[in-house]
């Protein structure tokens, strides 16, 4: 039986943290290093993962079962092209058995228990499950080649978080989303605005700047209307990310 394992999270920066994760890959155990970070709001974690160590992930087809502290169950994240991922639970929604690993050759999860089959990003192919899998968003930073995946409720433990750097909000008014962040320290400050399925549209601020508080107004009204990922990244390793809706 597959011992459980758990990804377990200590202070790192302000607002992230380091923990370690075990992915199961075709029954072979594989150890690497996550960075998972916290929105502001700390209502849901921001997981980095690496393709250079998740090297499964650096073909389309790659699957990888990752365990997490605060989930009871295990997440499978999937390449299925050459810039999408999916990331899924593992728990069939017929009876909550833990699906199988990913069959590459045709292209689905299959519930050892009663035998539902679902797609890649979760939806079912063949019942008796009546619902799809739980999914998780995921966007794709090809320049780093990392992966996102965020995960609601998943907030950090009393005193595992330490001051510093921060985002406070991103609000969306007359056409343009305003930034609020703080730095502790001078430092290189990157600001990106993505899609939700990976696509940078954006980099508006790229420039060292002075400790303090500081508010970036970034014209969105261009955009088509949808869901947006704003990413803070200094070069003191402070990193991220909150999510916002262009509405016309």
């Amino acid at each position: 039986m597959e011992q459980q394992k758990t990804l377990s999270r200590r202070g790192f920066l302000a607002r992230a943290m380091a923990a370690t994760v075990f992915a199961t890959v075709g029954g072979n155990e594989v150890l690497g290093r996550i960075v998972p970070k916290l929105n502001h709001n700390a209502t849901s974690g921001l997981f980095a993962v690496s393709l250079e160590e998740f090297t499964a992930l650096q073909q389309v087809d790659g699957s990888v079962r990752i365990a997490i502290t605060g989930l009871n169950h295990k997440v499978l994240v999937t390449r299925i092209s050459e810039t999408e991922f999916t990331a899924v639970s593992e728990v069939c929604t017929h009876s909550g058995c833990a699906v199988g690993d990913y069959d590459v050759k045709n292209k689905r999860f299959q519930c050892p228990c009663h035998g539902s089959r679902f797609a890649a990003d979760g939806s079912v192919l063949r019942g008796p499950a009546p619902r799809a899998l739980d999914s998780y968003p995921v966007t794709f930073d090809a320049a780093t080649a990392t992966v996102h995946l965020e995960i609601e409720g998943i907030a950090a433990a009393p005193g595992e978080q330490e001051t510093g750097a921060y985002m406070a909000a991103v609000v969306i008014a007359n056409g343009a989303a305003t930034i609020r962040y703080g730095l502790a320290s001078p430092a290189r400050v990157a600001i990106s605005i993505w899609t939700v399925a990976g696509e940078k549209v954006m980099m508006p601020v790229e420039e060292v700047q002075e400790a303090g508080a500081h508010t970036a107004v970034v014209p969105v009204g261009e955009l088509p209307p949808g869901q947006y990922l704003c990413r803070i990244q200094t070069s003191d390793g402070f990193s991220a990310t909150e999510k916002f809706v262009v509405i016309r």
